[in-house]
């Protein structure tokens, strides 16, 4: 019965707003017309957020309580550089 956190770093081509999807901000769909989840696609976890399509399995350990997501996560001061955001996540050093 012990508790287990894991973490997971997408890294590549995916990112935060693709998988926990932001389906009822309009704002989310303005800045992404291309790549922008589908409302009537996504899987519904909250009032505000759902998962990408792809994500059911993720989705099933939701459903069943053995998943918790932590949107909007960041650190104090970002410089918007992804190469030095990069560096800070690994090392946990914001400063340099």
């Amino acid at each position: 019965k012990e508790r287990v956190l894991v973490v997971v770093q997408l890294a590549g081509g995916n990112d935060g707003l693709n998988t926990l999807v932001p389906f009822r901000d309009d704002l989310y769909y303005k800045a992404r017309p291309k790549v922008g989840i589908a409302r009537a696609k996504s899987l519904k976890i909250a009032d505000d957020f759902a998962l990408h399509p792809e994500a059911g399995e993720l989705r099933k350990l939701f459903d069943a309580g053995e998943l918790a997501v932590v949107p909007n996560v960041g650190y104090p001061n970002p410089n918007r550089s992804h190469f030095r955001a990069t560096e800070i996540w690994e090392t946990a050093t914001p400063e340099k």
